[in-house]
């Protein structure tokens, strides 16, 4: 049976324990009395919200993009209290990246701590470029040179044995909306009051998409194919386009062949240098409702740690971009630099 000292705290997530398990081991290590029993739940947002409903929250609870301020709207999350994290010399705040600590924000406060995250980069297909004598620049194609390099492609595409130059797969705002920043503008105001998409530069950033397929030819039909960027990594890895905007946790279907030497590069910026691309942060935040605070707390902090982080980074399977800034070089575990994962 458990030791009577013994405490549990339980962390849900969606995601499998196995990308958890090193971290929970190193803490239950340092801290025999506490046990963290975690669970994978599916159907993660309306769980969590029956559970608040019938006051069965865990202690630990994580959250994609959107769930902190969620969660915190409806009071199921415990406000941080960042005074004492700042006091804490060993914690380093300021070795967060600033933005990584956006999402666990709501209101001005504290709702969670950034763990890990994940974003947007092109992939295009090396033997390709190589064999049409096309360089890629450092910081990615403008949108003209974009357009140029597509047809470039297209007017060879027999030769390549390409069909398209490349794909855009889904028309949801997380697909515009890295145009419409790349296009120097926002899509809303800065207060968060109204919507900008009405605005001549969100509206030339759709335009641009639409060129792609109707004026210059070098892209397919949109079709909703798939969920997220998994289509885009097919057509990839069978040779039948020759660049495509892949998220970070699905490129590790990627794979090298006859066809393919597939290779990393920054999203394309606007024609005067404005760039913008997605990012995704998970975070971690304490239930309202949770009768051990302190000790959830405690396991929050060791988490989201630079010992607590490195461990987690170093042993998942997981592609991860850290939310620290001294652990650049633990981020994106699975590339190795010749597939230029510093991007």
């Amino acid at each position: 049976g458990e030791n009577q000292d013994q405490l549990t705290l339980v962390w849900q997530s969606w995601d499998p324990i196995s990308k958890y398990q090193p971290v929970i081991d190193a803490y239950e290590e340092q801290n025999p009395n506490i046990k963290i029993e975690y669970q994978q739940v599916s159907d993660y947002l309306t769980k969590i919200f029956t559970e608040a409903a019938s006051d069965e929250l865990p202690d630990l609870l994580a959250c994609q993009v959107g769930y902190t301020q969620e969660f915190a709207d409806a009071g199921v999350l415990e406000e941080i209290r960042v005074e004492d994290l700042k006091a804490d010399a060993d914690y380093e705040l300021d070795d967060f990246w600033e933005t990584t600590l956006d999402y666990a924000m709501y209101d001005g406060k504290y709702y969670g701590l950034p763990v890990d995250g994940g974003n947007y980069a092109w992939v295009y297909n090396k033997k390709i470029f190589d064999q049409l004598g096309i360089e890629v620049p450092d910081e990615g194609f403008s949108w003209d040179e974009f357009v140029e390099v597509s047809k470039q492609i297209m007017d060879r595409k027999d030769e390549v044995g390409v069909n398209y130059a490349t794909l855009v797969n889904d028309y949801g705002l997380k697909t515009i909306l890295p145009y419409i920043w790349q296009n120097g503008c926002e899509y809303l105001n800065a207060d968060g009051t109204a919507s900008l998409l009405d605005d001549q530069k969100a509206i030339d950033a759709v335009q641009y998409i639409k060129d792609l397929y109707e004026v210059h030819k070098v892209m397919p039909t949109m079709e909703k194919l798939d969920e997220g960027s998994l289509p885009i990594v097919g057509m990839l890895n069978s040779g039948s386009i020759a660049m495509g905007r892949v998220a970070l946790w699905e490129a590790l279907k990627l794979e090298d062949s006859e066809k393919l030497d597939w290779q990393l590069m920054h999203a394309p910026h606007g024609n005067d240098g404005a760039k913008g691309e997605v990012l995704y942060v998970n975070t971690l935040s304490v239930a309202s409702t949770s009768k051990h605070k302190e000790e959830a707390m405690d396991f929050l902090k060791f988490v989201t740690s630079k010992e607590g982080l490195k461990v987690f980074l170093e042993n998942t399977s997981d592609p991860q971009i850290s939310v620290r800034k001294s652990l650049k070089e633990v981020s994106i575990a699975p590339f190795d630099a010749s597939k230029n994962a510093g991007i």
